[in-house]
């Protein structure tokens, strides 16, 4: 029964390498009207809805704007449609809802977006960034810089960046990411945060839906260990209640707890489950078994 103990022993290792990210779950996840025409809604059942919003329905179409996001989405199958269309220079253009997560534990924020313009100020994706810039009412926001970048911060033009509450000096902390947005482009993106250390611990991942780009994995320094939880409400196309709104196409944009591994994004092509893979595999120790008897 060598050969069967080594394959047992396989098993198990592949056992613990499908169950590493058994512990994150979808806080929520907007589909952008592709949920009963409703961009407000959150499909994940937890009932995480935008209470107000501001913005275009869009179509996806054959061709230009929006016609990359994936469609079905690559992880779970379902038909991608629609998308908002948020108009920039209308501050009142954007979602906004309640304080839907906890900002002290590690999460991942994921989704699709194409930037119709250039501006010379920042445009927030999505943001958990109240009014007021107090350590209770702030936390994190991810936005793309002005045209001519932030160089105080390291933000290059047009460069996604993300934005940081330091709960220990009270700084606003920000930093680029890596992408530099290219206007009229569909992107996939992931920002993922670390709350248990320091280094290493902001993580953007990408892809360049346009060009049939992979997707790429940038690790960044933030230099603040913890975020503080903002008791403010969420806003997508904005922060800071309705500031320096986005301007172009946001799409299935999917919250969760924990540091998401690549295979569990959306738009990662799922594998066979665990349990498909034990079930084949039975089936092998079973056929081993039964060809030493015939020995």
């Amino acid at each position: 029964m060598k050969n069967t103990t080594k394959l047992l022993a396989f098993l198990v290792a592949s056992t613990a390498l499908f169950s590493t990210t058994a512990s994150a779950a979808t806080i929520a996840y907007w589909r952008m009207g592709d949920d009963s025409n409703n961009a407000l809604l959150d499909s994940s059942g937890n009932n995480n809805n935008w209470t107000a919003g501001n913005y275009g329905n869009y179509t996806l179409p054959g061709s230009g704007r929006g016609s990359d996001f994936s469609n079905p989405i690559p992880l779970n199958g379902l038909p991608n449609t629609k998308a908002i269309d948020l108009n920039g220079n209308n501050s009142g253009d954007r979602l906004t809802g309640g304080d839907f997560m906890d900002d002290s534990i590690d999460f991942t924020v994921e989704g699709y977006f194409n930037l119709e313009t250039y501006k010379t100020r920042t445009q927030y994706i999505i943001s958990h960034w109240g009014n007021g810039g107090s350590v209770a009412t702030t936390a994190w926001a991810l936005g793309v810089g002005p045209s001519d970048g932030i160089p105080s911060l390291g933000i290059g033009a047009n460069e996604v960046f993300a934005l940081l509450r330091d709960p220990v000096s009270g700084d606003s902390v920000g930093f680029g990411l890596g992408l530099t947005v290219v206007a009229d482009t569909d992107y996939y993106f992931a920002f993922s945060f670390n709350n248990s250390t320091d280094v290493g611990d902001a993580v953007l991942r990408y892809i360049d839906l346009t060009n049939d780009g992979s997707l790429i994995t940038v690790v960044n320094d933030s230099g603040v260990i913890a975020l503080p939880d903002s008791d403010s409400g969420m806003e997508i196309g904005a922060y800071a209640g309705k500031s320096n709104n986005f301007g172009g196409l946001i799409d299935e944009v999917r919250l969760s707890t924990g540091i998401l591994a690549s295979p569990d994004l959306l738009v990662a092509i799922p594998e066979a489950s665990t349990s498909s893979f034990l079930g084949m595999a039975a089936v092998l120790i079973g056929c081993m078994v039964l060809r030493r008897r015939k020995r």
